[in-house]
């Protein structure tokens, strides 16, 4: 058995060796968590805006109709085809004006609920304003004459 005698300076130096291996341990731990939780948050981010570009993308038809109600009559701006305003002029010249129309009332509805979704999320930070664009495209966008 040998038995080795080591003095109090090489104990200590061992131990703040030890002590500083350790905390790079922690440090590094510490990065990738970090790393992990925004790869989380990104990825929650991603999936958010898609159900938003889903939900959009389903109620393109009912934003066509918003568009083609809200505009004048010599207004050229139009996101939908021509079968969509010809369904859109039957509907138009079918209902009465002393009878709410349940067309139009639910394409409001849905658009505004998805609209009004959106900005809630930006107010509430979840979404912020450049993610919105890929959300909605261009087709949102009205350019002037």
């Amino acid at each position: 058995m040998v038995l080795v005698l080591v003095d109090n300076n090489t104990l200590t130096a061992f131990a703040t060796v030890l002590l500083a291996l350790i905390g790079i341990i922690q440090i590094l731990v510490l990065i990738g968590q970090l790393y992990l939780l925004r790869s989380q948050k990104r990825n929650q981010d991603i999936e958010v805006l898609e159900v938003y570009r889903k939900r959009w993308f389903d109620y393109q038809v009912k934003f066509g109709c918003l568009v083609y109600l809200g505009r004048d009559l010599d207004e050229y701006y139009q996101i939908l085809d021509a079968e969509e305003i010809i369904k859109l002029n039957s509907n138009l010249l079918s209902s009465r004006r002393e009878k709410p129309t349940i067309w139009a009332r639910d394409a409001v509805r849905d658009v505004s609920a998805l609209m009004s979704d959106i900005c809630i999320r930006i107010l509430q930070g979840s979404l912020t304003i450049q993610s919105v664009y890929p959300i909605l495209g261009t087709t949102i966008l009205r350019h002037s004459r």
